[in-house]
């Protein structure tokens, strides 16, 4: 079906001579004609279900096409005003509904040359815009990108310093893949435009965008920038809006306050939500048209709905806020009702761009609900999909059977993956680090393996550091906290039969004391501290986790140390981790052993045993379902 995209422009374009009046009639029938081609074509492209319907549409747009191709190349005398929307739209339709790049450079190449002799400068600019910009972003050749990328260098270094220079910097960056801009570009082209309020607008909710794609950190300064400035759209605010949202869960911060915000602001401006969006002026008598389709109210509340669930899939497993196992279903059956009502009127490929959209968005929805059934199940193999998270999802259900060996293999595959996003990448730095601090506890002392492993664990703790420090999960006291547990049980008995040598000692020491005054199961009369606090989000295996170690090393008085086990004990009980909670049962059969607790310790073994029972039986079913399957 591609290849019909193209076919009809083959058609020969039939020329006959005809008076000036006569033509100028014909011109703006025709141009009118391949208008209502182009309109038709997009009133019906929602309707599209099997291949005819497809053909019909092509051959609409072809006709258009065909419409422009004949007032270029017809014999028509046109002014030069009308030379250039005829071509433009021609270049347009070109671009958006055909393969056909090659052709589009030919005309804007043309008309760019006509251009040349007039005093036109934002014709001029817009046409090398299409030449430069938009014909090399349809295209996937790397090389004729690259081409195009110095062929732009070059045009903004012959430039002023207009506007207009600074305009063809911020397009250049979209030429540059993400992982080799700099912020420093960035940077620039906001301080010359600090007094354009939209134009910076866009620019900083563009760069404030690259920084979460790409996953890196983004400076003080910008952020103390990017939520101070306003504007009164209302689709360019809710764009800010959610770009904070994203902030604030990628950093950990309560978004209680963010959703307050957002609710107020859409009670206000519901119906301008619905309004599209006008162009927006950049500076004089120059706008841009930002297509910002999925900004619309409904779609607004289900991306709330999906954002709001993952926010809080941590506590999945507390029936008073498991907002994750109520709305990620509800999310998927609204972005399925949203793609089954879409009406918009528009090309086939912006159509195709709404649906990968959704699809994306069902992707990360089906993600996160395997997450989640790993949460409350153990497991995750009820979920199959087909997505960039396939591999990760495999990984962790390997390490979660014990297959350390597999799990570390698609570790290490999505490290050498350039698709796979960072924070797949530091998850896998995490994973691997983990894996490999067990082999090096199960090592014998004297073992040739173990400074192997030693040495092996150390690079993956300075990958994993340097990844962390410079990525905008940097900041994170979740990420932060898992980091240093890990450490801690790298280095310190008894969580470890071969701790790794360190001159930090003091320094992690000092960092537990912190995390734990600020998150400790103790009762609040017993947890004195002077140190500094530093809160976690609500998360039950990091808070147990986080209180068995420091309950291990920094409580010294036993009673404490009792209740503190104890709390740790139960609280395992309300989320699917079994091992966890007999690692803590242990714990607490030590501590109340010591403190000769007779009845807490005669419990915690019958609970134990339960605990023993329960694993044997889950790997008896898993082995009798492998064989019936084999």
């Amino acid at each position: 079906m591609d290849a019909f995209k193209d076919e009809l422009l083959n058609v020969p374009i039939s020329f006959e001579q005809k008076s000036l009046e006569k033509q100028a009639q014909e011109r703006n029938l025709i141009y009118q004609l391949s208008k209502q081609y182009t309109y038709t074509a997009h009133n019906i492209v929602t309707e599209i279900q099997t291949e005819l319907d497809l053909r019909q549409y092509y051959t609409l747009i072809n006709q258009a096409i065909r419409c422009l191709r004949y007032l270029k190349d017809g014999g028509l005398q046109m002014s030069l005003e009308q030379d250039f929307q005829v071509t433009v739209d021609l270049v347009s339709l070109l671009i958006e509904e055909t393969h056909r790049t090659d052709l589009a450079e030919q005309y804007i190449s043309g008309l760019r040359d006509k251009l040349h002799t007039t005093t036109w400068v934002n014709e001029k600019m817009y046409t090398d815009y299409i030449l430069l910009c938009k014909i090399p972003l349809q295209k996937s050749d790397v090389n004729h990108r690259k081409i195009a990328l110095r062929n732009l260098t070059k045009l903004i270094s012959s430039l002023d310093t207009s506007l207009w220079k600074v305009l063809f910097q911020y397009f250049r960056l979209q030429l540059i893949p993400g992982s080799e801009r700099k912020i420093s570009d960035y940077k620039d082209i906001l301080f010359v435009i600090k007094s354009h309020q939209q134009f910076r607008f866009i620019v900083m909710c563009s760069f404030i965008n690259h920084c979460l794609d790409e996953g890196i950190c983004i400076p003080d300064d910008i952020i103390n920038d990017f939520h101070e400035m306003d504007t009164e759209v209302a689709r360019l605010k809710i764009w800010k809006l959610l770009l904070e949202l994203l902030l604030s869960i990628f950093t950990d911060v309560n978004i209680t306050d963010k959703l307050t915000e957002l609710k107020s602001f859409f009670d206000k401006n519901k119906e301008e939500m619905d309004t599209p969006l006008e162009p927006i002026l950049l500076f004089e008598n120059v706008s841009m048209k930002l297509d910002l389709p999925v900004f619309g109210y409904k779609d607004v509340k289900n991306l709330l709905l999906f954002f709001q669930s993952v926010s809080y899939l941590p506590n999945c497993y507390d029936k008073r806020s498991n907002f994750s196992v109520k709305f990620l279903p509800k999310t998927i059956s609204t972005t399925e009702k949203l793609i089954s009502s879409l009406n918009e009127k528009c090309s086939l490929s912006k159509l195709d761009s709404l649906h990968n959209f959704y699809r994306t968005l069902l992707d990360l929805v089906r993600f996160y609900q395997a997450c989640e059934s790993i949460m409350l199940l153990g497991t995750a193999e009820d979920i199959t999909l087909k997505s960039p998270y396939d591999g990760i999802l495999q990984a962790w259900n390997a390490q979660l059977k014990g297959q350390a060996e597999i799990a570390s293999d698609i570790y290490h595959s999505i490290l050498l993956d350039a698709s796979q996003n960072r924070e797949m990448k530091l998850l896998s730095l995490l994973h691997l680090y983990a894996i490999t601090l067990a082999e090096i506890s199960k090592c014998d002392i004297g073992s040739d393996n173990l400074h192997t492993l030693t040495t092996k664990a150390n690079q993956l703790m300075s990958q994993l550091d340097s990844s962390l420090n410079s990525s905008i999960f940097g900041t994170s006291t979740v990420w932060r906290c898992t980091k240093l547990l890990l450490i801690i049980m790298g280095k310190f008995e008894p969580f470890t039969k071969n701790p790794q040598a360190s001159n930090q000692t003091s320094v992690f020491i000092t960092e537990l004391e912190q995390y734990f005054a600020g998150n400790s199961l103790l009762p609040a009369e017993n947890s004195t501290t002077d140190f500094e606090p530093i809160k976690i989000k609500k998360s039950l295996v990091l808070h147990t986790w986080l209180n068995y170690i420091a309950g291990s090393m920094l409580v010294n008085d036993l009673a404490e140390k009792c209740v503190l086990s104890s709390t740790c004990f139960k609280l395992t009980k309300q989320q699917y981790l079994p091992h966890l909670r007999y690692l803590v049962g242990i714990w607490n059969l030590m501590n109340n052993t010591v403190a000769m607790n007779s009845k807490e310790v005669a419990l915690t073994k019958a609970r134990l045993d339960q605990i023993v029972n329960d694993l044997e039986l889950s790997s008896n079913a898993g082995k009798i379902t492998s064989a019936t399957t084999s």
